[in-house]
């Protein structure tokens, strides 16, 4: 099968509904309302960015959640955290979202088919419910499709460096 030769215009247009949606996303994520569970994730950040963690400390998110708050807030210190961990989630999401396409590139050609399918996952109401809210619902999606597309690289053999992307595979 041969892959589709497109025309300039229909870059332009790809280009146009990639980013409308994701100025969409953008937008919906930042003005949506706090969840009433978002400060028991900023309560850890909080105690990591102190240095009062201790031995016992309960983490109800996924173990490296804190961490990566504490690294951004670091990193960020003038920026309000709430808009911080809003900006962390909605780049989790557009990864996501690109990590997909991409996935699934590997076996559809139509790229105009393969954007309905990743804009619906983008519509869905569990992947579109849990992306405005600081909490870990949507940090983790990157590294799983990082780690299915480097396992799917290489079942494939579309790769010169199989060991490489196994070693990617098993960190992410």
């Amino acid at each position: 099968m041969k892959e589709i030769n497109w025309k300039a215009s229909s870059r332009i247009l790809f280009i146009f509904v990639c980013g409308l949606a994701g100025w969409w996303l953008y937008t919906y994520m930042m003005s949506s309302s706090i969840w009433h569970d978002e400060s028991m994730y900023w309560a850890a950040s909080w105690w990591v960015d102190k240095g009062l963690i201790y031995r016992d400390f309960g983490y109800l998110q996924m173990p490296y959640l804190p961490y990566l708050y504490h690294w951004v807030f670091e990193l960020f210190t003038p920026i309000p955290h709430i808009l911080l961990v809003k900006g962390l989630n909605f780049l989790a999401a557009i990864i996501t979202l690109v990590l997909a396409y991409h996935l699934m590139r590997l076996f559809i050609r139509n790229s105009w088919l393969v954007l309905s399918v990743v804009l619906i996952l983008g519509l869905n109401t569990i992947f579109f419910q849990t992306v405005k809210y600081m909490a870990n619902a949507v940090l983790p999606l990157p590294f799983l499709l990082a780690a299915v597309y480097c396992f799917v690289l290489v079942y494939k053999q579309k790769s010169r460096h199989p060991a490489k992307l196994l070693f990617f595979q098993a960190f992410f």
